[in-house]
């Protein structure tokens, strides 16, 4: 029972360490996203304010904003998506980690079955 539990123990520690690792990669893509999104919105804000000099403007600018809009409307629910899916993996990593170690402990506390 010691060996399969140590073995166990250890690869949910490993398991919970890769997903700290991951999580921690998917938020440094997250926060780039972030900057790049808000580079697009004050370039769309500039754009915006370019077009706003009188009503006839506005409307060319409301057709060259829209598709950016849209860009970036779609960039935030993606950014919305991978950040839920790092906080899942960050969680599970940390009761992975929690987990395995117990058992790897547990597993040198267990005393071995008398053969009769």
């Amino acid at each position: 029972m010691k060996k399969w539990l140590r073995a166990l123990g250890l690869i949910v520690l490993i398991a919970g360490i890769a997903c700290l690792f991951f999580s921690s990669y998917i938020m440094q893509q997250v926060n780039e996203g972030k900057g790049k999104i808000q580079k697009g919105e004050q370039a769309m804000k500039q754009g915006n304010q370019l077009f706003s000099l009188n009503p006839v403007t506005k409307e060319v600018g409301k057709n060259f904003t829209n598709p950016i809009q849209q860009k970036i409307n779609a960039g935030k629910e993606t950014i919305a998506h991978y950040e839920n899916m790092a906080q899942m993996l960050y969680t599970t990593g940390i009761i992975g980690i929690i987990a395995g170690g117990v058992l790897f402990i547990v597993s040198f506390f267990c005393k071995p079955k008398k053969r009769r």
